[in-house]
């Protein structure tokens, strides 16, 4: 049996911290136009991502993990040295600065996943627990099952790193890329569910 799997982290990420981006020049107007293109899985212009994150929040610092999303899906330098080994397509990694809350300690250099590729395999009448927005789009269960979707093998076919027609909300990854994850234990920042191929 064929799998690939999805990330659900742009739902179930709790950060306990949060972050004030800054561009070179003026910070864009279309930003959240940027951040909705990504996340159609549009190639967006590096010009229009931030290149700087400072560090808010009150209380204790919380670690910061090595992926995460707060606008957009964020790597650590050690998870983008597992990405760069597969294949990102049209997609990129963004280097971004993050620094502390006081604005000059640098913490180190993360990166913004820009998947930049599209794949459209989803199977709905094989696939569980699917709903409608208010436009008549599908959309992903709040919390999905493993195995509840089904798509066919075209989304063998391809980049390693995706979006996936309709959804808005998930990131979507090889079974190839996933294995690697989990023999370097990091798998479970992803939020991951198993997607069936038929």
């Amino acid at each position: 049996m064929d799998y690939v799997w999805g990330s659900n982290t742009i739902t179930q990420f709790e950060p306990g911290f949060g972050l004030l981006f800054e561009w070179d020049g003026e910070h864009p107007a279309a930003e959240d136009d940027t951040t909705l293109r990504i996340r159609k899985g549009e190639r967006v212009d590096p010009g229009a991502l931030p290149v700087r994150c400072v560090l808010s929040g009150t209380g204790k610092r919380a670690r910061v993990p090595d992926f995460f999303f707060l606008n957009y899906y964020i790597l650590s330098e050690s998870m983008a040295r597992i990405f760069r080994e597969f294949d990102l397509g049209h997609g990129y990694l963004h280097p971004l600065q993050l620094m502390d809350r006081d604005g000059t300690t640098v913490l180190g250099t993360y990166y913004i996943l820009v998947a930049g590729n599209v794949k459209s395999a989803l199977v709905p009448e094989k696939s569980e627990n699917l709903k409608k927005d208010a436009i008549s789009r599908l959309k992903l269960p709040v919390i999905p099952k493993n195995d509840a979707l089904v798509m066919s093998r075209d989304a063998l076919e391809g980049p390693d790193v995706w979006h996936h027609q309709p959804f808005l909300k998930g990131l979507f990854l090889s079974d190839r890329l996933v294995r690697t994850l989990k023999s370097q234990k990091c798998d479970r920042l992803f939020h991951l569910y198993r997607i069936r191929i038929e």
